[in-house]
Order: structure tokens, then C-alpha cells, then sequence
């Protein structure tokens, strides 16, 4: 056994005999002042917080010298708030709602009295957090059941002002493959997930890849934190963190049904999408989703126990995409959850919490959702292992002191393969060493105008992520000190390998041509790739060391904290067989991929300007390095799948590439080892993220919120090619002048590399200190909930982006480096109002810019056209191609979507039973945005791929008990 595989299992065993720790995140507060009648402050008050969301049912405190308290640990819930001194009346609160994740100011006058003289108030609950600098969205369960929404935390999170994410969601239409959340200018790399405070994301590239499938009955609360992270956040963007419920002292259940299919929805076809080439649009095919919960104790006040089950699917037909007899494409697919989770009380102040989450998953056609890959060409995803265990410890020796403890692992394990329609291959050498009888199978091809790949797109392969970690906390509680201090860690790994895909290419053409007839194709280049491939790379050591304090100066409230960060990742040893491009290899492992140390401040000021908790100055400030898992490691493993375009000539016109018609290598030193390398002095990105605003309650039940960001991308890294210096380009490029093919009458300039220079490749990651991303920007938010019942809550959010990455290593790269976009503005209005007769209308409306389907981790939503040049526009070309960009950022979007959705439920109730029939209408006003269109040019650029599917009747029932 190696080091790293004992260290492993000693950590596993570790966690599951010790417990290791956990985050506070999901965790509340109630802080106040207690005075007499004359304003004199009062110590020595005990303060009990009581709620059935506690196990333990109550929490005790006492004020300090300063008439100062503070409870903390609470859970959501409803809380009364009970203040006991002799000599003086108890005063009781009752009916206050606690928010994850939120500190409530309950100020309290005492009168002269006995302690049996009790002065009840029933108070309506704050909205204004005056302690914390923390920006955040609280969703609670009865608005998560309420809002019309895919039940995705997505979709959910998609629904808040500030928040957008990578594609425009219908009842669940991208709940499949749904992408990330941004927020202020941040990529999606910022992203974190956490259940219950813990760190749910996996070891895929960064760690920003969400592989966790919402089991939506689960949890009690949703959180989005959105800025002004404390020193245990270690991302600067959307932080979701999902309040799982843990059953009570009755046993208690629900269930929702939801079902809708292609005979519920409308077609939202325009004759402008026709014009476009768009002819079939997507639609649903079928959705259903059964989700039952059931709680309650194994012993009152001592074991509760609480289980759901989810099983789901949202299954669509692809627009534009067909099979060969000219039915629709289907993007099929099929999720469940299963959840547990058990909360033990062995003493009034020790709780441990102890979960499992199992969540299978099969796409039947990986890739089709993109309109980009033909079903022949779209793979079956089938996630044959993961799960999530969580083992928590949580203690209070004293009323000042709070002990956390937890630890989780988490492994994740996935195939790919081929449709049953594709034919595998019998041949796996050079084309003329075939045996007779033999072939490659059916090759993939690739439509280089339209960017769509027919027959075998994704390889068979296998992948194998492991993720295990551990944190802990100790916190020192008074009442004008909240002092915590903890660590973190991860490790984990990211193992995965192809034996290799049908004749270890993809054929490249180029139109006007149809991929599903044979003999009209123009072939133009292939791409060939270095399968097989085996590879490991390693999470060795992600570590966060923390600090940071709440101290509490009469009005004004300090925040202070300080992060120290190690993060250390390497790559395993390997030994690769021969394919047909490439020989057998062995590659040695690779130690230090990174090792990185960083200090990361943070501060933050919260000021009570009258002192009653009804208005809060707000303004922090912190740096925040960027999420890493196993990408940095993986960009420098030598064994890592990779590709290089060549020419090709099909000379005997038989539509298979061979060795003889295909051209020179466009990279060296391809299939031998990656010649990519990080420089000793490379640094770890971060940024630094300001934020200023103010928050007040106007009146009871309404809040308002104006708030000013700054988001700086510092450290950004560059590849430089060494073997073609920077600053040399005169000598290593000639400058080619071509007709812009839009047709404008203006000119394009390409650069062609010089024949010597060809191939070279030494390339060179530097930390750039010209490179640099900022975003300014300002939101407008209100909350309020209405003493009938409703809540309301929307704004709108407007910021700029300006981007700058001229530090290239190719100046065919330089065109467009410095984008600037125009101000957007999003508007969201999310509510629930109770009507006559026991029913509850809810509505969720959305104004957003339109961002492209496709976007990725950087992709800033606009709509970049691209060039491709080969040799039939520049003869004289060294290389297969060229790309250039012909657009200037900031300057093509795609349509704004204005989507309204509505739901109507009616209360039945039947003794202990709630019935809830729900109707839910999506895209009520059926509008069609283009979500993604053709942007490479060519004959077909601007034809639509995808837009929002149209109007669709959602049926659903619900059931409590």
C-alpha cells in the first residue's frame, strides 16, 4: 500500500471512529441588550431560546456586564426568547422566525417585579441582520414549495435578484444538466455547495463542478450567500448551502407528485426562427418527479430519525435534432436520491448528526441537450456510484463555548460509452496493418460550420473521483464577542482512462454538406488523439486555517478574520499501452502540482443606526483565493487525454482517413508528453471583493436593501509558448490580410506561423500582471412579508464588465483581448399571496440578458464569432487551421428573456393531513428567446440550436401528515 493510499485509509477510519468537523454556515443567532425601565443596562439576565427545531429544545445564556448576550447554534425554526432576572418581571417572545445562517436583535426591557410576573410579546420576526456583514438569500421551505420551479438548487437560486445562471430553466428543462450560478462578475469556478455547513463539491478540475443531484424534500432551509464571506468561506461566489431536515419529536411526512408531457405544452415557433433555419423546436417529452419524506423520533428528545426518497427525470426533445428516419432526438435521463439522516442527543450538550445520500443517475444521451451532438453522436452517462456520508458532533461544555467537529466522504464513479447503434471497431492499428476483414467501426464526424458531431462523439471511458475531508471549530461566545477559530481539509483524486474511440480520430468537414449523407461531405481535417489514456491526478492537501471575531461595540459591530490557505496537488505514475498514433509510454509521477501558501484578510463593519435593529450600514472587504481540486494538477499530467488537428485528403475517396492521406503534426510533440509546465514562481489567483450598502426596515414586515460591488480578478495565469518568444512574433509570424467573409468590405488580419516554428510547442503558465477581469456594479432588493401570509420578494441587479487577457502566447489570439461590456440589468419579482377559499397563488417573473446555453466557467454571455481558416483560404497556411474572432466584445447578445411562471394551489385539510393539488404554468406569456446559435461562420451562422421551451401545464399534488 502507498503513502497516499494509508494516509487515505487511516483518514477514513479517522473520520468514522472520531468524527472529524464541521462548518458553522447553517447555524443562527439571537443577540440583543437588556435595560430596565430607566435605561440602565442589565447583567446577569438569563436568556433561554426555546423551538421544536431544537433536539435539545432549549438553549440558555446569561448577559454580560454590558447587559450584552448572545445564543448561537440555533437551527431554523420559530423560536420564544424568555429573559429572567429576580427582582425584576420575565419577559417573553414568542413567534420568531430564525433564518439560517441570520443574527436576530432581541433588545429587552425588564420592569421592576417578581420573576412570576411574565410580560408576553408576540413580535413580528427581524428582517435586518445589523451584526453581520454576510450577504445572503434565505429560502424557506414553505417558499421553496410554493414557487413554481425546476426544484433544482439552480433553478431555485436562479429565481433571487443578484443571481444568474448558464441556462434559462422551464419546469425543470435544464435540471439535467443545469450549470452553474454567478454572481457580481464571478465565473462559475466560485461556486460551492455545502449540506448543513459541509463541502459537497467533488474533485473534477477545480471543484466547481456541482455533483450533487438536489434531493429538493430533503431540506428545510436553501442559503445563497452571495458576498461578504467570513473567514471560513474560502470562495468569493455563490456559497448554497442546504439546510437538511433532521425529524422532530412527531412523526411527520410529505409527499409531492409532479407530472407533465408533450401534450401540455405549446409551441412557441415564430416565423423569424423559421427564417433562421430553426424548423423543430425542442419540447417536453415527459417529466415526472415523486419525492416522499417521513421523520420523527426513535426517542423523544433523545434520537430522530428522518429519510426521503426522490425519483425524477425531465425528458425533452432536441430541437433541429434528428435520427436518420426523421424522428426527434431525445435527451433522456433518469435520477434518484435516496436520504437519511439520524440526530442522537447522548448529553444536554453534546449533538451528533449522522447522514447518507445516494443519488444514481443515467443520461442515455450525454451531449444532445446542446444541439450539438446528433443521438448517434451523444453518449450513456451512467453514474454507477455516489454518495455522500456525513458524520457531525456539535458541543456546548458552557454557555460561552461552542465545539464543532465533522467529517464527510464522498466518492463519485462514472462510465461512458457508445450507442447501441454504433458499430464498434475490429481493427485498432494503422489503417494498411488492418487484418482482413477488420475496420475502424463507425468514425466520428464533425461538422466544422455548424459545430454538430455525428456518429461516436464521446469516447468510452471511465472515471473514478474520490473526495474525503475534515474540519473542525471551537468558538468563544459572550455577549459582545463571537470568537471562532477552525481548520479544513480535503483530499481526494481524479482517476479516469480510455481504451481508446473508433479509429482513434474524429473526421473533420466542412459544408455545405449533411452529415447523414454519405458521398456529399468535403472533407477537410481530422483530429486525432492520443488514446489510450490513463491518468491520476491528485487533491494531496487543501487546508484552511481561520479566525475571526463578531465583536460588538454598542451600535457598531466589527468583523475581523484571517485565512491561511495550503494547497498541494501531484500526479500519479502510470504505465499506457500503444494506440494508433501513439506508442506504448510510461510517465513518472509528478510531486508539487501546486504548492501553494496564501494569507487571505477579510473585514467587515455592520452599524445599528438608531439602535433598534431597524436600519444597518453595511460595508467589508476580503480576498479570496481561487477553488482548486484537481484541475491545476491535471493541466500538467503528461498522461492526459489531448488532441491535435490535422489535414486530411480522402485520396481514394472511401470516407476513412488514413495514415498516407493525413498531414503533418501541428504539435511535436503530441503523444509523447504533454511539454506543458507551470513556472516555479507561479502564483494562486484570487480576488478581492468590496461591498458597500445599507438595509432597513421600512415598516413591519418590509425591508429594502441598496448595495454597491467591486469584484477584482488578481494573479491571472497565462500559457507562453517558449518556443516562440513574446515579442519576437516579426520573425516567427508573417501577417496575412483576407477579405472579413461577412462581407462588409473590410479586411481580416490572420498570422501564420513560420514552417520552422510549426509544431513547437514549450509551453509556459505565468502568473500575468497585466491580465485582469473587474466588475462594478449595483443592486436594488426588497423583502417583505405580509401578517396575511404572503411574502414578496425581487430587484434588480446592474453591473459592467471589463476583461483584459492581452498577455497571449499567439497574436492570433490579441483580437478582442480587451472586452468591455455594456451595463446589463436583471430584474426577478418572486412571490406568494394567500387567496379566498383556502387557496395560494405564487409567481416567479424574470428579466435577463441573454447569455449563451453553452457558457462556460468564463464565458462572459456574450456571443463571440469565430473564423476558421485552413488552407482553402490561406494556401499558404503552415498549420490546419487558424481561428480568429470577428466580433468586438461586448457587442452581440442574444434575446432577453422575459419569462413569467405561475402556480395555484388549494388547501384541503382531513383531520392531521394537508392536500395540496397544484397547478403550475411555465412561460405563461410562451416567449422564445435563442438560448444558443451557430456562432463558428459559415453558411449556417446564426441559426438557432436552442430556445426556451414554450408554455408548458404542470400538474402536482402535495401531501403533509
Amino acid at each position: 500500500m502507498s503513502s497516499r493510499q494509508l494516509l487515505r485509509t487511516s483518514l477514513t477510519a479517522t473520520i468514522w471512529m472520531l468524527a472529524a468537523s464541521g462548518s458553522a454556515l447553517a447555524q443562527s443567532a439571537i443577540s440583543g441588550v437588556i435595560k430596565d425601565a430607566s435605561g440602565a443596562v442589565l447583567p446577569g439576565v438569563t436568556v433561554t431560546a426555546s423551538s421544536p427545531a431544537l433536539i435539545e429544545k432549549s438553549k440558555t445564556t446569561v448577559s454580560d456586564g454590558s447587559g450584552q448576550y448572545r445564543i448561537v447554534d440555533l437551527r431554523p425554526g420559530i423560536y420564544e426568547t424568555t429573559f429572567e432576572l429576580a427582582g425584576f418581571q420575565t419577559v417573553k417572545r414568542e413567534g420568531v422566525a430564525i433564518e439560517a445562517n441570520f443574527t436576530a436583535t432581541l433588545n429587552a426591557e425588564m420592569k421592576v417585579g417578581a420573576v412570576e410576573e411574565t410580560i408576553t410579546v408576540s413580535g413580528e420576526s427581524p428582517l435586518v441582520d445589523t451584526q453581520t456583514t454576510t450577504k445572503r438569500e434565505v429560502l424557506s421551505r414553505d417558499l421553496l414549495d410554493a414557487l413554481p420551479t425546476g426544484r433544482s438548487f439552480q433553478g431555485i437560486g436562479a429565481t433571487l435578484p443578484a443571481l444568474s445562471m448558464g441556462r434559462f430553466d422551464v419546469a425543470g428543462s435544464n435540471a439535467m444538466q443545469q450549470g452553474v450560478l454567478v454572481v457580481y462578475g464571478g465565473t462559475g469556478t466560485d461556486l460551492a455547495i455545502e449540506v448543513d455547513g459541509l463541502n459537497v463539491m467533488g474533485t473534477l478540475d477545480k471543484g466547481w463542478y456541482p455533483l450533487v443531484y438536489h434531493n429538493d424534500g430533503e431540506f428545510q432551509e436553501m442559503v445563497y450567500q452571495v458576498a461578504g464571506g467570513p473567514a471560513e468561506s474560502q470562495t468569493g461566489g455563490v456559497r448554497i448551502n442546504m439546510i437538511p431536515k433532521t425529524g422532530g419529536n412527531q412523526f411527520k411526512g410529505d409527499a409531492a407528485v409532479l407530472y407533465s408531457s408533450t401534450r401540455f405544452q405549446s409551441s412557441n415557433l415564430t416565423d423569424d426562427l423559421v427564417k433562421r433555419g430553426y424548423v423543430s423546436p425542442g419540447r417536453l417529452e415527459k417529466l415526472w418527479d415523486v419525492d416522499p419524506t417521513f421523520g420523527g423520533p426513535i426517542k423523544k428528545d433523545r434520537i430522530w430519525f428522518f429519510g426521503s426518497y426522490r425519483d425524477w427525470a425531465y425528458n425533452n426533445y432536441v430541437g433541429n435534432i434528428f435520427y436518420r428516419d426523421g424522428s426527434p432526438g431525445v435527451d433522456d435521463n433518469h435520477v434518484q436520491a435516496f436520504s437519511t439522516r439520524l440526530t442522537f442527543l447522548p448529553t444536554r450538550r453534546d449533538r451528533i448528526n449522522l447522514s447518507w445520500d445516494r443519488y444514481p443517475r443515467i443520461r442515455h444521451h450525454s451531449g444532445i441537450e446542446t444541439g450539438l451532438n446528433t443521438p448517434y453522436g451523444a453518449g450513456i452517462l451512467d453514474i454507477v456510484q455516489t454518495h455522500i456520508s456525513q458524520l457531525k458532533w456539535t458541543s456546548t461544555p458552557s454557555n460561552t463555548l461552542l465545539v464543532e467537529a465533522a467529517g464527510i466522504i464522498f466518492p463519485y464513479y462514472y462510465n461512458s460509452k457508445y450507442q447501441p447503434e454504433v458499430r464498434p471497431p475490429t481493427c485498432f492499428t494503422a489503417f494498411a496493418a488492418c487484418p482482413a476483414g477488420t475496420d475502424y467501426g463507425d468514425i466520428s464526424h464533425f461538422d466544422i460550420t455548424t459545430g454538430i458531431t455525428d456518429i461516436a462523439t464521446q469516447a468510452p471511458a471511465w472515471n473514478r473521483l474520490w473526495k474525503d475531508g475534515f474540519m473542525a471549530a471551537l468558538s468563544y461566545v459572550t455577549g459582545t464577542h463571537a470568537l471562532k477559530g477552525g481548520f479544513t481539509f480535503q483530499s481526494g483524486y481524479n482517476r479516469n482512462g480510455s481504451l481508446g474511440k473508433n479509429a482513434d480520430l474524429v473526421q473533420r468537414y466542412r459544408g455545405p454538406g449533411n452529415l447523414f449523407v454519405p458521398g456529399v461531405w468535403l472533407p477537410d481535417s481530422v483530429s486525432i488523439a492520443n488514446t489510450p489514456y490513463i491518468q491520476q491526478s491528485n487533491l494531496d492537501a487543501d487546508i484552511g486555517v481561520y479566525i475571526q471575531d463578531s465583536w460588538r461595540l454598542n451600535r457598531l459591530t466589527v468583523n475581523p478574520g484571517l485565512r491561511y490557505e495550503y494547497l498541494r496537488g501531484s500526479t500519479e505514475a502510470v504505465d499506457v499501452p500503444a494506440g494508433r498514433f501513439v506508442p506504448a509510454r510510461h510517465f513518472d509521477a509528478i510531486q508539487n502540482l501546486p504548492n501553494w501558501k496564501d494569507i487571505s484578510p477579510r473585514f467587515g463593519v455592520a452599524y445599528d443606526v438608531e439602535g433598534n435593529g431597524h436600519t444597518a450600514l453595511k460595508a467589508s472587504v476580503g480576498k479570496y483565493t481561487q477553488q482548486e481540486a484537481t484541475g491545476f494538477s491535471n493541466t500538467y499530467n503528461p498522461s492526459v487525454s489531448s488532441a491535435d488537428i490535422r489535414t486530411w485528403k480522402d485520396l481514394n475517396g472511401d470516407d476513412i482517413a488514413q495514415e498516407n492521406e493525413i498531414g503533418s503534426p501541428t504539435n511535436l510533440t503530441f503523444g509523447i508528453r504533454r511539454n506543458r509546465n507551470p513556472d516555479p514562481n507561479i502564483k494562486r489567483p484570487y480576488q478581492i471583493l468590496y461591498n458597500v450598502g445599507v438595509q432597513h426596515e421600512v415598516r413591519t414586515g418590509l425591508s429594502v436593501s441598496a448595495n454597491y460591488y467591486r469584484r477584482d480578478y488578481r494573479r491571472i495565469i497565462w500559457t507562453e509558448n517558449l518556443a516562440i518568444p513574446v515579442g519576437g512574433w516579426a520573425a516567427e509570424y508573417t501577417p496575412v490580410t483576407i477579405p472579413d467573409p461577412r462581407g462588409n468590405g473590410q479586411t481580416v488580419t490572420v498570422y501564420n506561423v513560420t514552417p520552422q516554428f510549426a509544431g513547437q510547442v514549450n509551453e509556459l503558465d505565468r502568473t500575468s500582471t497585466n491580465n485582469r477581469r473587474t466588475y462594478n456594479g449595483v443592486d436594488l432588493t426588497f423583502n417583505a412579508r405580509l401578517r396575511n401570509g404572503a411574502t414578496l420578494l425581487g430587484g434588480t441587479s446592474t453591473g459592467k464588465l471589463r476583461a483584459v487577457t492581452c498577455d497571449v502566447a499567439d497574436p492570433n489570439q490579441l483580437r478582442g483581448c480587451a472586452a468591455e461590456q455594456p451595463f446589463r440589468t436583471q430584474f426577478k419579482l418572486t412571490g406568494t399571496y394567500p387567496l379566498p377559499y383556502a387557496f395560494r397563488f405564487s409567481t416567479v417573473f424574470q428579466s435577463m440578458p441573454g447569455v449563451l446555453e453553452t457558457r462556460t466557467a468564463n464565458n462572459d454571455g456574450d456571443v463571440v464569432i469565430n473564423y476558421i481558416v485552413n488552407k482553402a483560404i490561406v494556401p499558404s497556411l503552415t498549420l490546419a487551421q487558424v481561428i480568429t474572432r470577428l466580433n468586438e466584445p461586448g457587442k452581440d447578445f442574444l434575446d432577453r428573456n422575459n419569462q413569467l411562471d405561475i402556480s395555484l394551489t388549494r388547501d384541503f385539510r382531513v383531520g392531521r393531513v394537508a392536500l395540496k393539488p397544484q397547478l403550475d404554468l411555465f412561460n405563461v406569456f410562451n416567449v422564445s428567446p435563442v438560448t444558443n446559435e451557430v456562432a463558428t461562420f459559415g453558411s449556417q451562422l446564426g441559426q438557432p440550436l436552442t430556445i426556451l421551451p414554450g408554455r408548458l401545464l404542470r400538474f402536482g399534488f402535495r401531501m403533509n401528515y
